[in-house]
């Protein structure tokens, strides 16, 4: 596992960007890509009465998607920002601020946890082990979880690499993300009590989307818009979109962002 520092500190990041998204109430234009697919993987054959919590909802996209299919949806996020920006637009959606290393919930309240992009953001050990922890107590007997975290890859270093050669910031550096390897999420979730069922290398945005020239031309310059590349992804431009599919299919753990882990809690004996 590998802390990643930036010049502005995980907390002004994330507040910042959902300063500016705005809330995600527009609906996924593809279902193919992350995160919806991933969701729908563990969700699509839950009943619609089922109780699902997405910790780290942000601006409400995954939220929003399965709570107007019926299930019983249940968001939290530590950004305010994020949560006020959901209730302008539904003042009776089921969200609130919270911090998943202390969820307010009962033990064994859902029957499935979405946490894409959550437990990467906390650098202390205890804090980590105590946001896993957490999830895992509030997962039914039988429940699942998936989760997903930056990944330690060749990819993300680009990534890093490229935001530091583009940024005017300048001063001391904050600790902004962890890079988790495969063994380091075994380990947090086995450690809770959690099986670990399967995981795979994914790709939220790609490192190529770093450059204005190779994104797509409805993604370029000022006519980008953050909440329309979450419904329908970052898409690349033809050429970009050809280096970056080979990469990622000849190298996939090195060309990938994410890591991408399904766990079930086991079920109560007798």
């Amino acid at each position: 596992m590998q802390k990643v520092y930036r010049y502005n500190k995980n907390e002004s990041y994330w507040e910042d960007r959902w300063e500016n998204a705005g809330v995600d109430k527009q609906t996924f234009d593809r279902l193919d890509f992350y995160p919806i697919k991933y969701a729908k993987m563990v969700i699509d054959d839950l009943s619609p009465s089922s109780e699902i919590l997405e910790a780290g909802c942000g601006p409400g996209r995954l939220y929003f998607h399965f709570d107007e299919r019926g299930y019983d949806m249940t968001g939290v996020d530590f950004s305010s920002t994020a949560i006020d920006h959901i209730r302008e637009i539904d003042p009776d959606a089921d969200v609130e601020v919270a911090d998943v290393r202390d969820l307010p919930f009962p033990d064994e309240s859902f029957d499935a946890v979405l946490a894409f992009g959550l437990f990467h953001n906390f650098g202390d050990p205890q804090d980590l082990a105590a946001a896993f922890s957490e999830t895992a107590r509030v997962l039914k007997p039988g429940g699942r979880i998936v989760l997903s975290v930056r990944c330690d890859s060749l990819e993300n270093h680009l990534i890093e690499y490229i935001t530091a050669w583009k940024s005017e910031q300048r001063g001391e550096k904050e600790f902004h993300k962890l890079h988790f390897t495969r063994n380091d999420v075994e380990f947090y979730i086995t450690s809770t009590g959690l099986t670990l069922k399967d995981v795979e290398f994914a790709r939220n945005v790609s490192f190529l989307f770093k450059f204005d020239s190779l994104r797509a031309p409805h993604m370029r310059g000022e006519s980008f818009d953050e909440s329309v590349a979450r419904a329908s992804g970052f898409q690349l431009f033809e050429i970009g979109d050809a280096i970056d599919t080979t990469l990622h299919t000849l190298f996939p753990k090195q060309f990938s962002n994410e890591l991408v882990a399904f766990a079930q809690k086991p079920e109560t004996e007798g």
